[in-house]
């Protein structure tokens, strides 16, 4: 009886440890199939994108200046070579703050301020960023601006991490039901070797017959 006791407490450690080493390995394939997805998505995918190329933008304004305002078709075509797109948009106006040419036409001055009060700064409104990009021309005089508007949330990193909240209740239940299928195993292997006992009991030692 004592054996008995004893071999089941070896199966239910068994089972336990088995569950434990195979946790694990499922939890490292899952980190790195994690890891290699992310390695290989774009930059432009991540929420700073957009935001780290402002800077290089407002540089090649700079430089091409009041040509922008001036050839509609010139400054479209050079403003699409250097502005990522589709995360980012943009609209070239005057210095009326009246609207040119540009990806999106909406109202980026509600407020009607003159466009000086917002150049060379950015407003954020519910995840989407507004930068106001001074056009001046070879004397100083200002000419108007370019206008980007980009999300500083990305919806890959949103889906990130609706995925990483639903997998970890997913991964429980995935290592409860290892563990159950593991302890089936166990109990099936317990009832035979039972059943073998049991009939090697009832059969007993060879009868021996007289005539």
């Amino acid at each position: 009886m004592n054996k008995k006791r004893t071999s089941i407490k070896q199966q239910i450690r068994l089972t336990i440890a088995k569950t434990i080493l195979l946790s694990f390995f499922a939890t490292i394939i899952v980190v790195l199939a994690s890891w290699a997805i992310v390695m290989s998505i774009d930059d432009r995918y991540y929420a700073n994108y957009y935001e780290s190329q402002v800077p290089k933008i407002t540089d090649q304004v700079q430089s091409l200046n009041r040509e922008l305002v001036n050839s509609q078709a010139s400054g479209a075509k050079q403003l699409e070579e250097i502005i990522p797109t589709p995360g980012m948009e943009y609209q070239v106006l005057d210095e009326q703050g009246t609207f040119l040419y540009g990806s999106f036409s909406a109202n980026v001055n509600p407020e009607g301020v003159h466009l000086l009060n917002k150049v060379n700064k950015s407003f954020l409104e519910e995840n989407t960023a507004t930068s106001f990009i001074p056009i001046v021309d070879q004397n100083g005089t200002f000419a108007g601006s370019v206008v980007l508007q980009y999300k500083l949330e990305s919806e890959v990193e949103a889906l990130f991490n609706i995925f990483f909240c639903l997998s970890i209740p997913h991964a429980i239940f995935l290592y409860y039901d290892l563990y159950l299928l593991l302890c089936e195993q166990t109990r099936k292997k317990l009832l035979r070797k039972d059943s073998k006992i049991d009939c090697r009991h009832r059969i007993g030692p060879k009868a021996k017959f007289r005539f």
